[in-house]
């Protein structure tokens, strides 16, 4: 069995090089062409990825998912480590809690401009003095909100060269602004201006991983810095990058819908309400 699933998968890697060096030798019509027939194919189509963590629900054999591993809700397969180059940040508010009869995650309110959000009964109002995004204390004293920022990332799967997306948010939000401001918030300096500005999030790979926090009630994400990209890598994933950032908002309205019955169990009897504190606070 194995000899023949290692053909198989030698076999499609041929496949996709021939399809691939096909397509290349028509490069001159491509790149020529006006009109593709997916004119009205948009971000709204677009289904991606997700790659989740601290996984609620069980699985097929009915039993709980492991917390420290990502979980693909199209594949529906799970992976230890993901090695890929992200490309966009979008950071939105949001207000989810976790369904235990329903087994899914219930969005409360959202805003993705961080100005106004949108109630689940469809009500609108001011993100500015919401008192679901204020601080307030849990039960066992800790700070906690209901509201907090997400930051969903878009990437590229460099193993599969596949897009998805993964979300840091509460306990994720620390090790994410780590990552960032280590390496690309601030870190470019101009040789000719000697101006200060950030390196793009597609300059370098980056591997994903997970360690479970020490209490052992949930999974942290670890991100480490890999290699540098080629120049041409480096142009390809800027390009990808800007067509992202144009349909970002549906793309992770897609996203929302498919895998609401899947994310973080943030009300979990078993975890408590607290052990997902928000790791953006700043106060006492």
């Amino acid at each position: 069995m194995a000899r023949k699933t290692k053909a198989a998968a030698e076999s499609a890697e041929l496949a996709t090089v021939d399809e691939d060096a096909a397509l290349a030798e028509l490069s001159d019509f491509f790149d020529g062409v006006d009109v593709t027939g997916l004119e009205d194919f948009g971000g709204e189509d677009i289904v991606l990825a997700a790659k989740i963590f601290n996984m609620g629900g069980l699985d097929p054999d009915g039993r709980a998912y492991a917390r420290d591993t990502f979980y693909d809700t199209i594949t529906t397969s799970t992976q230890d480590t993901i090695r890929a180059v992200l490309l966009v940040d979008k950071k939105s508010h949001r207000w989810d809690e976790y369904n235990n009869a329903e087994e899914r995650t219930d969005v409360l309110c959202q805003s993705d401009d961080r100005v106004r959000g949108t109630m689940y009964d469809g009500t609108e109002r001011s993100c500015a003095g919401c008192p679901d995004y204020q601080w307030r204390r849990g039960d066992d004293g800790k700070p906690v909100r209901r509201c907090g920022p997400v930051h969903t990332v878009v990437g590229i799967e460099l193993d599969t060269e596949t897009p998805f997306l993964i979300r840091f948010k509460k306990t994720g939000l620390k090790p994410w602004r780590a990552y960032t401001m280590a390496h690309h918030k601030g870190k470019y300096k101009s040789p000719k201006t000697g101006k200060r500005g950030d390196v793009p999030l597609f300059a370098y790979e980056c591997e994903l991983s997970l360690v479970m926090h020490k209490g052992g009630k949930y999974a942290l994400p670890v991100l480490q810095k890999g290699a540098t990209l080629a120049r041409e890598q480096m142009v390809d994933a800027h390009d990808s990058a800007k067509a992202y950032l144009e349909i970002i908002n549906k793309v992770v309205a897609v996203a929302d819908a498919q895998d609401a019955r899947h994310a973080a169990p943030d009300k979990d009897p078993a975890l408590g309400s607290d052990d997902f504190a928000d790791d953006d606070f700043a106060g006492g």
